[in-house]
């Protein structure tokens, strides 16, 4: 009768180290699953994070691009502006030539008035509706941009807690 006991605990113990390996063998397959789950979300992470900053690079260099266009098309019709003024500027005396006739006082003051003019139309900056519609444009190219990169950073943030869980995973085998 005891030896009968005997084997029945030795059967129901190799049953129970039996169970416990099977159980054992599906954690780790368990495991490795999530392990594999979480590099794959790892890499797309990663990958959206290159895509975010790339389209910020992107749109850094649009908005770059469209303010030096912009800016050079403004300083060309200032430009043509001040010659145009200039062209229909009247003289002194009835010609270039006899402004020295007229003495030195009066050619004077009239270099000063044509430079006082010339300062006043460049220092002038007149905010029309389109510039700042412009302004306006530049300043959403800008917000998009940081925008795309809250989302890199939110990103990164995904990815460091999963990186986290890996090091979890690994630390636990």
């Amino acid at each position: 009768m005891v030896k009968r006991h005997e084997a029945f605990s030795h059967l129901a113990a190799e049953e129970k180290v039996k169970r416990l390996r099977e159980l054992e063998d599906v954690r780790r397959k368990d495991l490795d699953k999530q392990k594999q789950a979480l590099l794959e979300m790892q890499k797309s992470v990663e990958k959206e994070i290159a895509e975010a900053e790339e389209e910020i690079k992107e749109t850094v260099d649009e908005v770059q691009q469209e303010a030096e266009q912009e800016l050079q098309k403004h300083q060309g019709e200032r430009e043509e502006d001040l010659e145009e003024r200039l062209a229909n500027a009247p003289k002194t005396p009835e010609s270039v030539g006899k402004s020295y006739d007229a003495g030195p006082s009066t050619l004077y003051r009239t270099l000063e008035r044509d430079i006082n003019e010339l300062n006043r139309l460049y220092e002038k900056t007149v905010w029309d509706e389109r510039d700042q519609s412009l302004y306006r444009e530049a300043k959403e190219h800008v917000d998009r941009a940081g925008q795309y990169h809250l989302r890199s950073d939110q990103l990164l943030g995904e990815l460091s807690e999963a990186k986290g869980t890996l090091h979890r995973l690994q630390y636990r085998r």
